[in-house]
């Protein structure tokens, strides 16, 4: 009987839930436009668009060979500056945002559990700041390499219950480089 009317009970919820879903999900209305009105089934372009690239490439106008120099010695100057760097170029203010952010807000797991400022210092001392641009080593991506705001693989997030702060926005991810950086 007890495992009957616990059938009854989870069968009603699980239909009601979904009968509230229908009704809370509404289809949108816009405007008709031109697209509503495009055949169907068929790919127009292949034949009104020429689909050779010589046909684009005969409408550019080549650069004179003084600009073309100007532009590859400004993207060369640009691609090759990190090997001929002396000191780290980075502005001063841009340091440390990462350890005034765990310190002043509460951060959590992606299991929305509070990281205690135990583990976080432990990051920050990890960090080693005090020696930042002491030792200037080149190197170069041989594959794309995440970037991390403190030297942990783990991910930090503020308040889960929050939106948009807890999950995915993971706020340990500073950053990506792809490879040959």
């Amino acid at each position: 009987m007890y495992r009957k009317l616990s059938f009854i009970i989870v069968s009603i919820f699980s239909f009601s839930t979904l009968l509230s879903a229908q009704y809370m999900l509404k289809e949108s209305h816009r405007k008709p436009s031109k697209i509503d009105h495009m055949p169907k089934n068929k790919v127009a372009d292949m034949w009104k668009i020429p689909q050779d690239p010589a046909f684009y490439a005969k409408q550019i106008k080549p650069w004179p060979k003084a600009r073309q120099k100007r532009s590859d010695e400004a993207f060369n100057r640009k691609y090759f500056k990190p090997w001929k760097l002396k000191k780290l170029d980075i502005p001063l203010k841009d340091f440390g945002w990462e350890v005034r952010f765990v310190s002043k807000n509460k951060i959590y797991t992606e299991k929305r559990k509070q990281i205690p400022a135990s583990v976080y210092r432990k990051w920050i001392q990890n960090a080693n700041y005090t020696q930042k641009d002491t030792k200037r080593y080149k190197a170069i991506t041989t594959e794309r390499t995440n970037v991390k705001a403190l030297p942990t693989s783990a991910a930090f997030y503020l308040d889960p219950h929050r939106i948009g702060e807890g999950f995915p926005f993971n706020y340990n991810q500073n950053s990506t480089l792809h490879m040959n950086v």
